[in-house]
């Protein structure tokens, strides 16, 4: 089990961007770690500097969710073999993980005013992952 204890602590450090997110503000990627540029008069320039752009902010959250995907899977596949309170532990927090991670796209669907269209797509793709997964859970338990 400490083997999913410390992909959860991975995973988290990884995502801690979420809480740093407003409205208006962007995503980039700095030394492979996903980073908030803050909403600002320079935020166009610091994004072209840099070499950011919507088209790369949403393969950078592509690539974090399937690595967390991947995670949840995991984790599901291991409660059915096994009844741990660490793992149910870990379950029950990806759920609330879950929850900020939508706000988080939401936060960010409207910096883009709901209108680019692979943005859309990555989120619905998310909630619907989210929502089996959690469905899953409830399956497991009850």
């Amino acid at each position: 089990m400490n083997k999913y204890l410390k992909q959860f602590d991975e995973i988290l450090t990884k995502m801690n961007f979420i809480n740093d997110y407003e409205i208006g503000d962007k995503i980039g990627k700095y030394e492979n770690t996903i980073i908030v540029n803050k909403n600002s008069y320079l935020q166009g320039v610091v994004r072209y500097y840099n070499n950011e752009s919507k088209e790369k902010s949403v393969e950078y959250l592509q690539e974090l969710f399937e690595e967390y995907s991947v995670f949840l899977k995991e984790i599901l596949s291991e409660l059915q073999i096994v009844s741990d309170k660490q793992l149910k532990l870990i379950a029950y927090n990806c759920e609330k993980i879950n929850d900020e991670f939508k706000l988080f796209l939401d936060n960010l669907s409207k910096t883009y005013n709901n209108e680019y269209e692979p943005l859309k797509e990555f989120i619905q793709q998310v909630y619907n992952s989210f929502r089996i997964f959690s469905f899953s859970l409830f399956m497991l338990y009850n």
